[in-house]
């Protein structure tokens, strides 16, 4: 015997469906329009015009985090700051720079630098810190504080309400429960966005960022305990994403559908396929993009296409956040030189799982020549070696260590009993 739906419900229900076909159709005819006039993306070839996204947490020297309204104080100092799904958490930005340009990589570097300061700063003067860790890891699942934003409730709950997936417990060494899509709350990424030179340079350099991030990854990991629980992966983020947004059906998680991109109108069609959530249709392009969380995504800004780079965590200092997207970028110019072929996609599914797992061991003795390309292929774009070496003696040492941020925190609180303190979470650099 069926139970009868309720007029309210049946009218909330249908409501929806129809908000979800005005978005589809809205972002339907914005791919349209971008398709017709792809001449409008393409860019001079030879730059590397990027820009940093950086997120992290904040606390209050006793370890509690901050309340919404003390995170949005901080906010209102920084200009080119903008708070994320938790309410103690924050994200900042540079401008996009050529760094392929004559002391392009120097203003971006002194760019990043004096922003990171500006952060820091801003927090202090509400008497708090930044926490540079990709969890955060104190927070219990359980009381997270989301910010008072629309897309914030609706989003994390249509995943908490549509998850099918039941086996949601994650861990190497102790596991945590990803059974809340708030979980992302108490995720920090460092992003990278390129300026690409036409929708299909889009998709190729997408392509191969999905091949390169596993060595990102790697050399990388920052995103170890979550909930005070030892995870032991080198990084968590992207299992807890995945985990915790996984709305499929069995009979399609079987299918394991590739990350493979085709061409432009593929991808769009790709994000299209998932439900937008949110209704706004005059912002359709904008809200589908922002929903779709893979490793790296296509942006459409202005009139360039964009591709951003995400599987990697916040580091301990802004100077290692540059590091590791030098080598990213550097790593990426060199496949696209030298016409690299693409990985199949099981080896890299494979190759991901065991970065972020594993960690730097299994890729110690591939990431000294991976860097060294990386570094080469900057070079050409005509970058000093003495302005990289800086930066890549910062990898190069966490090769010779064997050790990723991830690892070395790891340690520091296993000194300290297996307790993360507030003082280990303040010196994480």
């Amino acid at each position: 015997m069926s139970i009868p739906i309720s007029p309210v419900l049946l009218e909330e229900n249908q409501a929806n469906q129809r908000n979800e076909m005005e978005m589809k159709s809205a972002f339907r005819s914005s791919v349209k329009d971008i398709l017709a006039r792809r001449d409008v993306f393409i860019k001079s070839s030879g730059a590397l015009k990027i820009g940093f996204e950086m997120e992290a947490s904040i606390i209050f020297p006793d370890g509690n985090p901050v309340p919404e309204v003390v995170r949005n104080k901080i906010k209102d100092e920084v200009p080119h700051a903008d708070p994320e799904l938790g309410a103690q958490q924050i994200e900042w930005r540079t401008d996009p720079i050529n760094i392929a340009e004559p002391n392009g990589l120097t203003a971006l570097v002194s760019q990043a630098i004096s922003r990171d300061t500006e952060m820091s700063l801003a927090a202090s003067h509400s008497g708090a810190h930044i926490v540079r860790l990709g969890t955060q890891p104190l927070i219990p699942l359980t009381e997270i504080v989301r910010t008072d934003k629309e897309k914030y409730k609706k989003v994390p709950d249509f995943h908490n309400e549509n998850r099918f997936r039941r086996d949601t417990k994650v861990g190497l060494v102790e596991q945590v429960d990803m059974n809340d899509a708030a979980v992302v709350a108490l995720l920090n990424s460092l992003q990278c966005n390129l300026e690409t030179e036409s929708l299909e340079d889009a998709v190729d350099l997408t392509n191969r960022s999905l091949m390169i991030g596993p060595l990102a990854v790697a050399i990388s990991g920052n995103a170890r305990f979550l909930e005070g629980k030892d995870t032991g992966f080198n990084d968590i983020r992207a299992t807890a994403w995945e985990v915790s947004h996984d709305t499929r059906t069995e009979e399609e998680r079987k299918r394991n559908k590739g990350l493979r991109i085709g061409l432009p109108e593929d991808y769009f069609a790709r994000v299209a396929s998932h439900p937008f959530i949110l209704h706004s249709p005059e912002n359709a392009l904008k809200i589908g993009i922002g929903l779709f969380w893979q490793d790296t995504r296509i942006k459409i800004i202005d009139d360039s296409a964009v591709v951003e780079f995400r599987p990697v965590s916040i580091q301990p200092s802004v100077r290692e956040d540059i590091a590791v997207m030098l080598f990213y970028l550097g790593r990426l110019q060199w496949s696209k030189m030298t016409s690299e072929e693409l990985v199949p996609i099981d080896n890299v599914r494979e190759q991901r799982a065991l970065a972020m797992q594993v960690g730097i061991q299994p890729f110690l003795e591939t990431l000294p020549l991976e860097l060294q390309r990386a570094q080469d292929a900057l070079s050409a774009s005509g970058m000093s070696g003495e302005e990289l070496k800086p930066f890549f003696d910062i990898l190069d040492q966490r090769v010779r260590n064997g050790k990723t941020p991830s690892d070395i925190f790891s340690e520091k609180v296993k000194r300290n009993s297996g307790v993360i303190s507030v003082n280990t979470l303040l010196q994480n650099e």
